[in-house]
């Protein structure tokens, strides 16, 4: 080994902090991936509230990869731990920030995520400013060093397209896998006799919904199972239907519309179309002004207040959305009506749909996810605590939704889950139907 290589080395390791111990390095990645982990499960990232492990991973082995590829590129072999224990240092100290913005961001409308997207560009500024100093060395160029440097800061900033690989994982295990049973196989679905056959199945639910009292407001009820690849909608929508239907003495008077496998070719898809024309064709009947329209629709949701709608086979959909349905509403004359989305950031189709004549409940938050849409549960955990909740005979939707609330909040306590915190919306002009007996909602004169 030429002298000044071996003066360098001694020189690195006699300069060594303690962030290049490797004990301390090994400490330091231990303590970031616990803090990854408790971050995806605390404040879970994704719409169906499963953490992805690939993201884990890669946000607490960054570090050590970038100080491996920049000691290599600047042939500063013997500074790899100084370079990872600083690396690891600066992820340790941006994971905290962000996990205190979100806390304290937790329970208000700003987004953290503002926040992480500053606390990362501060995280990688403070990584390049400790590794170009670090790296500093007679043996070493300039060129290299920036090279180096470099090469770190785009490992440290790689992770928004290491999640987009774990659908291509899933894709490749999902044509590794052996073939599926006759029990699991996908429904063949005929797709042209399924399309062909919903304005038949939509004019023959209209038909079977009976004639509107006279004299008075009438109350009609549509449910919307949207999700076809699970057997859960569809299940909570029919017995939304059953439910919802004998507490509003609306038996008569209902709709449902689902994509389960269960409801295929047996009544109408729940499909933008069809929800136009089942309202359409409600308000039709009867006199929009004053009936009033009762929905509960559930699915899994997303942020930008939309319901995912699919067969059972998983094709996709149009999804329904909040803002269209409102327009359809006002397109329909339909003016008080009662809207119940059981769905993750269901608060979201709050500010699309709130009037005067409305009343919105919502399973979550419009930035939190809500829980149980598992197939082997019957209902969700919204669905079954508003649908199936020990209220009074006859109870009014606001003690419905009371006794929804202290329900879920229970389970998600005993569970550990993030809370949901349902909401609700009364319009002004709601007040009446919000607090009446659901067979006595007061009429529009």
């Amino acid at each position: 080994m030429p002298m000044s290589t071996r003066v360098e080395s001694v020189q690195s390791i006699s300069n060594a902090r303690w962030w290049g111990n490797p004990a301390v390095v090994a400490g330091l990645w231990l303590f970031v991936t616990g803090l990854h982990v408790f971050d995806q499960v605390r404040f879970p990232a994704f719409s169906d509230g499963s953490p992805y492990v690939s993201s884990i991973l890669y946000l607490s082995a960054a570090p050590v990869l970038a100080a491996l590829l920049a000691a290599s590129i600047t042939r500063l072999w013997n500074r790899a731990l100084t370079f990872a224990g600083l690396m690891l240092l600066v992820e340790c100290l941006a994971t905290l920030c962000w996990l205190a913005a979100e806390w304290l961001l937790d329970s208000s409308a700003f987004d953290p995520k503002y926040a992480g997207v500053g606390i990362g560009l501060v995280g990688l500024a403070a990584s390049a400013w400790l590794v170009g100093r670090a790296s500093r060395s007679d043996t070493t160029s300039l060129p290299r060093r920036a090279l180096g440097v470099l090469v770190a800061l785009l490992v440290l900033s790689a992770w928004p397209c290491i999640s987009l690989l774990d659908g291509r994982f899933l894709a490749m295990s999902a044509q590794l896998a052996p073939a599926p049973s006759a029990e699991d196989a996908l429904p063949d679905i005929d797709e042209e006799r399924l399309w062909t056959s919903q304005p038949s199945l939509v004019a023959q639910a209209l038909a079977q919904v009976a004639q509107p009292r006279r004299g008075t407001g009438t109350t009609y009820l549509v449910t919307v199972g949207a999700g076809g690849s699970q057997d859960r909608f569809g299940r909570e929508a029919r017995v939304a239907r059953e439910t919802l239907g004998r507490s509003l003495g609306a038996e008569q008077r209902s709709v449902v519309l689902a994509n389960d496998e269960a409801s295929l070719y047996r009544v109408p898809l729940a499909a933008n179309s069809n929800f136009d024309s089942v309202l359409t064709g409600l308000a039709r009947r009867g006199d929009p002004s004053r009936d009033l329209i009762v929905l509960y629709l559930t699915s899994h949701g997303g942020r930008e207040a939309e319901l995912m709608t699919d067969l059972p086979n998983y094709r996709d959909l149009q999804a329904i959305g909040a803002r269209r349905l409102a327009e359809e509403l006002k397109r329909a004359g339909i003016r008080r009506r009662v809207i119940i989305v059981s769905a993750c950031y269901a608060g979201s189709w709050i500010k699309p749909l709130a009037t005067d004549d409305t009343i919105v409940i919502a399973a979550a938050r419009a930035d939190r996810n809500s829980f149980g849409c598992s197939d082997d549960r019957e209902l969700t955990y919204f669905g079954e605590a508003f649908l199936k909740a020990p209220v009074p005979a006859g109870a009014s939707f606001a003690e419905r939704f009371e006794a929804a609330k202290r329900k879920v909040a229970k389970w998600e306590a005993t569970e550990a889950k993030r809370p949901s915190e349902r909401q609700a919306f009364v319009g002004r002009n709601m007040t009446a139907v919000w607090n009446a007996r659901p067979t006595e909602v007061p009429a529009i004169n």
